[in-house]
């Protein structure tokens, strides 16, 4: 448990200082776009197919946990499609407290994007 109140105390400082320079943070959702959901099995049993290879259906979190680490707010935002249809986003992570920050910001990229729309067949 040490250990990870550690982590995460190094994680929120490293995050503050990045807040003294810019006031938001953009980064990808997640590694890949959409893809179907899978029920069939247990969340850490189920896998994706990544360039030919099968990878943990976990692994989806990488980039949500840069913000959850440091308990930091982020709002999730679809920016386009992909050329099958199915939505691409960004996580937009905002400083401590700065969930109004994320949110406005969100806000604005759907006003320009029009927002989500479910693909076609959901």
């Amino acid at each position: 448990m040490h250990r990870s109140a550690e982590r995460q105390a190094r994680s929120a400082a490293a995050w503050q200082a990045v807040f003294e320079r810019v006031d938001l943070v953009i980064t990808p959702s997640a590694p890949l776009p959409a893809y179907p959901h899978q029920t069939d099995a247990p969340p850490l049993a189920r896998q994706l197919t990544v360039d030919g290879r099968a990878a943990p259906y976990a692994g989806q979190l990488v980039w949500a946990s840069l913000a959850s680490l440091a308990r930091l707010p982020a709002t999730a935002v679809p920016v386009g499609r992909t050329a099958a249809g199915l939505p691409v986003g960004v996580q937009v992570i905002g400083p401590r407290w700065g969930d109004r920050g994320t949110l406005a910001f969100a806000a604005a990229v759907h006003e320009l994007t029009g927002g989500y729309v479910a693909p076609p067949g959901y």
